[in-house]
Order: C-alpha cells, then structure tokens, then sequence
C-alpha cells in the first residue's frame, strides 16, 4: 500500500490534490505548479481540480489506465490552453503532474517543470524526465499543459514503488539542490523538508 510521508505545496503557485480508496490499493495525486504569483492560478487551480474530480478516474481498470490518462489528458490540455488564454499570466502554461496508481503500481504524465526520482534507501534514480535536460529549456520545449496551440505528446511513465521504498516529485527550482547535494537517503525526507523557507517550493514523497 502506497502512503505519503511528506508534501508541500504553495497556494496559489501551486497544489497538491489526491484521492485514496479505504483500503489504500487505489488513488490519484495530482499536482500543479507555476513560478508566478497571481490571483488567477486559484481559479485556473479549482478548474484543474473540478476537471480531474468530475472525471471517470475513479471507474478506470489497470489495463485500461494508459489509454485513458492519453485521451484525458489530451482534453484537459486544450481546456486548460483556453482557460490560460484568458488569463493575464505572463507564462501561460502549467506544470502538471497526475498519477493514478493500483496498489504498488504507479502510472503517471509530467508536464514542466515538475520531476520525479525513486529512492530505494541505496540511492537516488530519475524516474521520467530528467531534469538535467530541462534546465535551459524555452517555455516551447518544456511541454507545458495548456501552452501550445497543439497537441501536445503525453507519455505515460510507470514505476513500481516497493515496499520501503520512495517516490519523490520535486519542483524544478529544488531538483538540483536535492539531487546534486543529498548524502545520506536515510535522512533524505527530512534533507527535502529543510527547502520548505525557499523560494515558490513543491515536493511529494510517498513510501511503498
């Protein structure tokens, strides 16, 4: 059974959302982030959370999940591009990260500048996209939900959380800070927890 240890997230810049079943071997986390401060990203964040909630997530089967998660997605995109739009934000695009997970199984997309790594207690390995390769990048390659007059490539990721073991997702502005200077895995949540005074911070840990 997956459980968080430990989140942290900065209204409005950014949430963290998440539904578990009673007997914890079903959920969904969904988190979003954005490097700037306005009043809009609360009501472009309710949107975010409405969609996700009124969706049929909760009904989806194993085998079904990455085809849905494809064609959600893709819809979630072209509605929040047009809620973005509207809005006066000068980066009109999200970092997104939704998972959906059955028991130890985690199926997960990442938009931005939003990133993960599995920690087995021995060491620290990237889980998706890595980092190291969006430092730099334009808003363009960034794949931010919402920001392209396209469609956008959605690729599911899928990670197995053993028991003990951790998921991290980090936001882009800790990355290299965590992954570049952490030293003992054993005090590695509380090492993540340490960022919480930083500037516009996101992290979620969750333990198999």
């Amino acid at each position: 059974m997956i459980s968080v240890q430990s989140f942290h997230d900065n209204p409005p810049n950014s949430f963290i959302d998440k539904q578990f079943s009673q007997d914890g071997r079903f959920g969904w986390l969904l988190m979003m982030w954005h490097p700037e401060h306005s009043e809009q990203l609360e009501e472009i964040a309710a949107d975010l959370k409405l969609s996700v909630r009124n969706s049929d997530v909760n009904t989806v089967s194993r085998i079904e999940v990455e085809k849905w998660l494809k064609g959600y997605i893709n819809e979630l995109h072209w509605k929040m591009h047009a809620r973005l739009r509207r809005s006066d934000l000068s980066e009109k695009g999200l970092s997104v990260l939704f998972a959906i997970f059955f028991d130890h199984e985690l199926f997960f997309v990442q938009f931005g500048r939003l990133f993960c790594c599995l920690s087995d207690g021995k060491k620290l390995r990237v889980a998706g996209t890595d980092y190291h390769h969006y430092q730099m990048q334009t808003l363009q390659k960034l794949n931010l939900l919402g920001f392209a007059d396209k469609d956008i490539p959605i690729k599911v990721q899928r990670v197995f959380i053993a028991e003990n073991h951790r998921f991290l997702v980090l936001s882009g502005n800790l990355c290299a800070q965590v992954f570049d200077n952490h030293s003992d895995l054993a005090g590695l949540t509380h090492f993540v927890e340490s960022f919480s005074g930083s500037e516009n911070p996101m992290w979620l840990i969750i333990e198999g």
